[in-house]
């Protein structure tokens, strides 16, 4: 174990001892106390009496006074600024509900160490020897909130990484949603596009994301911190009761901090998902995601699409097809969702293509699919979220507490992907043939322990084993044309705050 990868752990337990700690309860609305809705009905009522004995030129009684008195108390109170501690998240609310203001933090520390044989001669020598060690994968501060009701707002900034730390901005939003059923969102986001992806990094299962979706997120136009305008409409009970229906679609550009030279890449996407059946015990959902590049970006006039092996503690990537002079692509795919009291299943099945800009080459394809369960032990149930249509994490029953016996939740998660980047790759010893892309199948095999300590504070640990099928090309220290495979073992661990 380096010096690095101890410090790291000696962190995460100091840190695990100190939330596990009793926390106070949160400053919340008592029960049975009015919300501000029902404040207004009863300033409504109140006035619509006074007017009524206004117009009769009744004496005006003790009660009429005290009316009127009540009147200008309501409508005082409806005014007030009111703040929460609720769930790790403070917040500060007008009377009224027209303005809000809640402080958003999220942190991610990984650690994880390599086994990698099996390597064929032409492996190259950069990827002989992948970095054990730990890396802030997350750390995300900012605020969110509505303003005049109908808009919401959200700023956020990074100051974790893939492999190593990097500042800068990830979300900058607005959102207009004061039509039923409709909003509109513009500036820097994440546009609706997968199940995985439009599920939360504090909800994911598994420490990393399909390999699969992460390479048709970063090369179609989706993931995080896009510059984008997107129109959402969505409902609950659309056709019948308990099923939800929600619809995106997005124009986006680049995400924010890449350089183009002249004209920025360009791309239409969207997600449809439709939950069609739900009960306490049961939810199913189908669903699926497009997208087409309208313009490739400007300077490298090319599409590049590439993988790490499911952990991102080093920057290295297995799978790569290098730059493919391009004028354009496409994607898309399918997804199936099910969850049956606690235990989930859900997959997606993904293919890309990509419209070359030399006359005469053929264009290349590339796909990938994988299927992921996961089993609360403790009983606890995931939630689901209708307006993304995803899922949430479970709400901890019994935290970890020194005051009671409680262990938290305790969740095991499997996942088989397959993200594979070859096209007419030939074979080893060859050459590779007219328009051949060896970019690789990388499959993974994912095993996985879960602990929510409680509804803030969660631990993830991964078993990943990744069987990287490559035939290489030439340099790098690789024998040309040579087998450019290799068998990675993965050990990870994530430790996991949020509100």
């Amino acid at each position: 174990m380096t010096m690095k990868t101890t410090i790291f752990a000696s962190m995460v337990l100091g840190a695990t001892a100190f939330v596990a700690l009793p926390v106070p309860a949160a400053h919340a609305q008592k029960a049975g106390q009015p919300s501000y809705q029902e404040l207004l009905e009863r300033v409504e009522r109140l006035e619509q009496q006074a007017g009524e004995r206004e117009a009769a030129g009744g004496e005006i009684s003790e009660k009429d006074v005290w009316q009127d008195e009540k009147i200008a108390e309501l409508s005082e109170g409806a005014k007030a600024v009111s703040w929460t501690f609720d769930n790790l998240r403070p917040t500060i609310k007008t009377g009224d509900g027209r303005f809000s203001m809640a402080l958003r933090a999220r942190a991610m520390f990984d650690t994880a160490t390599f086994k990698q044989k099996n390597f064929g001669p032409g492996v190259i020598t950069a990827e002989k020897d992948l970095g054990a060690g730990s890396v802030v994968r997350r750390a995300r501060f900012g605020f969110d909130g509505t303003a005049w009701r109908d808009f919401k707002y959200e700023f956020l900034w990074e100051f974790g990484g893939s492999g190593a730390e990097a500042a800068g901005l990830y979300q900058s939003s607005l959102t207009y949603a004061g039509i039923p059923n409709f909003s509109v969102t513009v500036g820097v986001f994440k546009p609706k596009f997968s199940f995985s992806e439009n599920t939360s990094s504090n909800d994911i299962a598994i420490i990393e994301r399909p390999g699969i979706v992460n390479t048709v997120v970063s090369g179609f136009g989706a993931g995080s911190s896009r510059r984008a305008i997107e129109l959402q409409f969505q409902k609950t009970n659309a056709l019948y009761g308990g099923d939800n229906i929600m619809i995106a679609g997005a124009f986006t550009g680049d995400a924010v901090g890449t350089a183009h030279g002249t004209d920025e890449s360009s791309h239409i996407l969207g997600r449809a998902a439709y939950r069609f059946y739900s009960d306490p015990d049961m939810d199913v959902q189908v669903g699926a995601s497009g997208s087409r590049i309208m313009n490739v970006r400007g300077g490298t006039d090319s599409i590049q699409l590439r993988e790490r092996p499911n952990i991102r503690v080093d920057g290295g990537r297995l799978s790569d097809t290098a730059a493919l002079p391009a004028l354009g692509g496409y994607a898309f795919g399918f997804e199936g969702v099910a969850r049956w009291r606690n235990v989930m299943l859900y997959g997606e099945w993904y293919k890309m293509g990509i419209n070359r800009s030399a006359v005469g080459v053929p264009d290349p394809d590339f796909g990938g699919w994988y299927v992921e369960g996961s089993w609360i032990l403790t009983g606890e149930r995931k939630t689901y979220s209708p307006a993304g249509a995803v899922f949430n994490n479970p709400k901890v029953v019994v935290p970890v507490s020194y005051n009671s016996p409680g262990w938290g939740a305790w969740e095991l998660t499997a996942r088989y992907d397959v993200d594979d980047l070859n096209f007419r790759e030939g074979v080893v010893g060859a050459a590779t043939p007219f328009g051949g892309v060896r970019g690789g199948r990388q499959e993974a095999i994912t095993a996985g322990l879960n602990w929510y300590l409680n509804n803030n504070v969660r631990m993830l640990f991964n078993y990943i084993h990744v069987d990287i099928d490559r035939i290489h090309t030439t340099g790098g220290g690789g024998v040309a044309n040579g087998d450019r495979s290799q068998d990675v073992d993965i050990f990870g661990l994530r430790f996991h705050i949020y509100n």
